[in-house]
């Protein structure tokens, strides 16, 4: 539970918001790749400080970890194996500008249906916590909601999760194992 009173959660969450909506814009504008990933990893911490303010510690730690921390340091260290400047094509940052502001729109209009915070009637607290609660050990044995939750009811989400990370993995060190990929390949 926040230590802050509801209201000033609420002011503080939206003007996080806000922040990760200005930060998200200049990841579109910004040419330099320094930048950019300094902006990146100022969207993982807003998006960590927002998690926290919502009651979700776990997720918040993960967001720091992965994201804020170790991705960062990944890029960093993937472009200083990159040729000098990192400019890109006209065209691309056209086709870039175009999607990024279309997931936005997608993104609010998503949001729209979303229920309020703490919605009573949501089907999440009519519902699902109560299946959670009432059958959890009997169907899972596990006497912990968080690890039979992610572990069994949502096994699927957190192997595809570790998928993501996985490829991701792969990826940077493909990258940073450019010169030899090229020399293998010539």
């Amino acid at each position: 539970m926040t230590v802050f009173p509801e209201f000033l959660q609420d002011i503080l969450i939206y003007g996080l918001l806000i922040c990760l909506t200005i930060v998200s814009f200049c990841l579109a504008i910004f040419n330099n790749l320094f930048s950019k990933i300094v902006l990146l990893a100022s969207f993982s911490l807003i998006i960590t400080l927002i998690y926290a303010l919502l009651d979700s510690p776990d997720v918040a730690m993960t967001e720091t970890a992965v994201n804020a921390t170790i991705g960062t340091i990944f890029l960093l260290a993937a472009a200083s194996r990159l040729n000098s400047n990192f400019e890109s094509d006209k065209k691309y940052k056209l086709i870039a500008k175009i999607l990024c502001i279309s997931l936005f729109a997608l993104f609010v209009k998503v949001s729209l249906d979303l229920p309020d915070f703490s919605d009573s009637t949501s089907p999440v607290f009519s519902e699902v916590y109560k299946h959670y609660i009432n059958n959890t050990y009997q169907e899972i044995g596990i006497p912990s909601f968080v690890t039979a939750i992610l572990s069994s009811y949502r096994g699927f989400d957190t192997l595809g999760e570790t998928m993501v990370i996985f490829v991701a993995g792969l990826i940077v060190g493909m990258i940073l194992k450019k010169d030899k990929l090229e020399d293998q390949i010539l």
